[in-house]
């Protein structure tokens, strides 16, 4: 058999990173073979009529179920009256599993149509010679290819271990590395598979270059530092990994296709090439509106929030954001952050925030902290990411025994990404905070210590069965743990509302520690122009003092139900949910609408 051509150099040379692998297809050329060489290997197939027999048998099956080979054949033109294209597509996938010398017909029994299935025996690996491989032993790679003495020969899986050879060698450093089959026989007397291969490592090379196009606003340099990887460094196909990964995850961009990876001019190394597309807006501004009949001796409650965004101002990769939320309830917040992705030109961001939250008469909370994330590396695929913050938290009391109160908190975590914003799989982030806090009492005005150890966390799912078929899950626990016998208003966490807890009023629960879990069925576009149901549970650990001095702890189980649809208009776009919680009535749903506009 004649050694397979290269083919152009040029074209191997721009071959896509990763996908990079030889000229081959293993299922032509055995079928090929086992023909040339004399084998049994044939189909035999009884006419077909058109109609489509309702009952279908198998008989002779091993390697697959029944309930396999059915769904096979049906979903393979049997149901059209093709049966001669279902059964052939069948054998085509007995010889991907190293069945070559099996035999299909189909016979006609009553109304039964019966697939006879005469399997044979696998044939497995007897003289395998490889040559070239220098930068793994060749006991390594013989392991690696499962091609050793006895072997069961499945071309399906050399195929994939071929792949997995080609990206362990991309990984430390050889993006061009191929795996030849050269020659191939097959003894059908012996069952036996007697094969040639050559490994041609091509070299390790260092990354010259880092291009990047599609970009319209954005500065290139800064995306280049974005990504990790710095002109003159060994090549590695982990850090082009971690580069799309960085850049998938960034936010900044609608799509990154994974990069390509060519020669650079005259050969002496690569280029990475990533494509990008960036919104044709960047800022959003954003307003939620909820509604809740009034109760027995209250009012009606309208609340609402407004958030406004402007994200890499001037192509600086410099974020600046703007929130204000009104219970209804008579509680204020208003918060102001900026954040450089990119300070001391490190690919290192710091953030900068400042909150103010009051409550009627009750107390003012104010704090201002700092912010830094710095991305490590992939881990099973993801990036990982350690956070880290300092804030410093001023509280003013207008009513009971505390005065005032200062506290300082320092906390690290962590953030870890599988798949990229809009498309991830699974998304987690964790954080756990120290405190030190130091307070004041009106009974004699003097300051006391104490610790508080606030632990949080954050997990994000999404399933994708179909275009138009997604299931999404957003899963949140927020814990305060100290000396005092109940936690200040201010320094709860409350959850109700849009963004946490459906069907119930914005913030209408609070407590020392809280949970929530929302998942959502969505029928339509992932992100818009759909139609979703959704079902939210939260937990609360509320505290609540007695006129006694006695504090009274239960603890609140709430869920909350109802549908919702998201769609685009000429306001932006527009999230409107019906949701009811403790009682299932028309009076006590919930409406939460959400407005998002870009510009």
């Amino acid at each position: 058999m004649k050694k397979r051509s290269q083919g152009n150099e040029s074209s191997i040379m721009t071959s896509t990173l990763r996908h990079a692998r030889i000229s081959r297809r293993l299922m032509g050329l055995l079928i090929a073979v086992v023909f040339i060489s004399g084998g049994t290997a044939a189909v035999s197939l009884a006419a077909s009529s058109p109609e489509d027999s309702a009952l279908l048998a198998v008989e002779g099956n091993r390697a697959f179920s029944e309930e396999q080979i059915v769904s096979l054949l049906r979903n393979a033109g049997w149901r059209s009256g093709d049966k001669d294209r279902a059964i052939e597509t069948l054998q085509a996938v007995y010889f991907s599993e190293g069945y070559l010398f099996s035999i299909i017909h189909l016979e006609k029994r009553d109304a039964v149509d019966v697939v006879i299935i005469d399997e044979g025996e696998q044939p497995h690996f007897s003289d395998v010679r490889l040559y070239g491989a220098r930068e793994y032993p060749e006991a390594e790679v013989r392991k690696a290819l499962g091609i050793g003495a006895g072997e069961l020969f499945n071309p399906r899986k050399l195929d994939e271990r071929i792949d997995g050879l080609l990206r362990r060698y991309d990984e430390i450093g050889f993006p061009f590395a191929q795996v030849w089959v050269d020659s191939l026989e097959i003894d059908p007397k012996r069952r036996e598979v007697n094969v040639v291969l050559y490994v041609v490592e091509g070299g390790a090379k260092r990354l010259q270059n880092i291009e990047i196009e599609g970009l319209e606003k954005t500065r290139e340099s800064l995306v280049v530092e974005m990504s990790g990887l710095e002109p003159g460094e060994p090549y590695s196909g982990k850090s082009i990994d971690d580069a799309y990964i960085r850049l998938s995850s960034s936010g900044i961009f609608d799509e990154v296709a994974y990069p390509k990876v060519r020669l650079s001019p005259g050969g002496n190394g690569v280029e990475a090439l990533f494509a990008v597309r960036e919104p044709r807006r960047f800022n959003t501004f954003s307003s939620a509106v909820g509604y809740a009949k009034a109760e027995a001796g209250d009012d009606d409650v309208l609340s609402g929030t407004v958030r406004l965004n402007l994200q890499n101002i001037g192509g600086t990769l410099r974020d600046l954001s703007i929130f204000w939320n009104n219970d209804g309830a008579g509680k204020n917040s208003t918060r102001l952050a900026y954040k450089d992705r990119f300070i001391f030109g490190r690919n290192l961001s710091l953030g900068l925030s400042v909150e103010q939250v009051g409550l009627d008469t009750l107390y003012t909370w104010q704090s201002v902290g700092l912010q830094v994330e710095r991305p490590l590396t992939r881990i099973g695929g993801s990036l990982l990411t350690l956070t880290g913050a300092i804030h410093g938290d001023r509280n003013v009391f207008s009513e009971g025994e505390l005065l005032r109160s200062w506290r300082v908190r320092i906390a690290g975590g962590f953030s870890y990404l599988k798949g990229s914003p809009g498309r991830s799989v699974l998304h987690l982030d964790g954080k756990f905070t120290w405190a030190h806090k130091k307070f004041y009492t009106r009974s004699d005005g003097s300051g006391r210590f104490l610790s508080q150890y606030i632990a949080e966390a954050m997990g994000r799912a999404a399933i994708d069965f179909s275009r138009v078929l997604h299931l999404r899950n957003e899963t949140v626990y927020k814990g305060l743990e100290s000396s005092e016998s109940i936690v200040p208003l201010s320094e709860q966490f409350y959850i109700g509302g849009a963004k946490t807890l459906r069907g119930y009023r914005e913030d209408q629960f609070h407590g020392r520690r809280i949970a929530y879990s929302r998942l959502e069925f969505i029928i339509g576009k992932r992100t818009v122009d759909n139609a979703y149901l959704f079902a939210d549970c939260g937990y609360v650990l509320q505290e609540t003092e007695q006129s006694s001095g006695d504090v009274n702890r239960r603890n609140l189980f709430r869920a909350g139900y109802g549908f919702g649809l998201r769609t685009a208009s000429k306001l932006g776009k527009v999230d409107i949910s019906f949701g009811v919680g403790e009682r299932i009535s028309l009076r006590q749903t919930k409406v939460h609408v959400i407005l998002e506009q870009t510009f």
